[in-house]
């Protein structure tokens, strides 16, 4: 069985905590990482020997799967352009800062037929 590729947006505080769980994953392969600051994109990819991608869109392709940790204020426009390309997003919790931004994360995921999972770490 293939395993499935995951990346990871966000590596501050809670980014770490994912970037954790995604390496203990057996049946999945943590292939990359990336943070608006390199620095801590760079750290997470030392600690678990992950690669970094230059921005959202070298991430596209290269993934079946994304989870993102990404500040509140950003959660919708980063899952919606995963959404969008079909891939599945585990979104760190709240699903957005407003509900219409909730909504249309939603419907987008509806409209795809592709998971949208808002959760946590712990």
């Amino acid at each position: 069985m293939d395993r499935v590729r995951i990346g990871l947006v966000g590596c501050g505080h809670m980014g770490r905590f994912h970037a954790s769980k995604l390496s203990e994953i057996k049946s999945a392969e943590f292939v990359g990482c990336y943070d608006i600051d390199k620095t801590k994109s760079l750290t997470v990819s030392k600690e678990h020997r992950v690669g970094v991608f230059d921005d959202i869109d070298s991430i596209i392709g290269r993934i079946d799967a994304v989870c993102i940790a990404v500040p509140t204020s950003a959660h919708y426009d980063v899952a919606r352009r995963f959404l969008e390309n079909c891939i599945p997003v585990l979104l760190e919790k709240p699903i957005a800062s407003d509900l219409e931004s909730a909504e249309k994360l939603v419907k987008l995921a509806e409209r795809k037929g592709t998971l949208l999972q808002v959760g946590h770490s712990e």
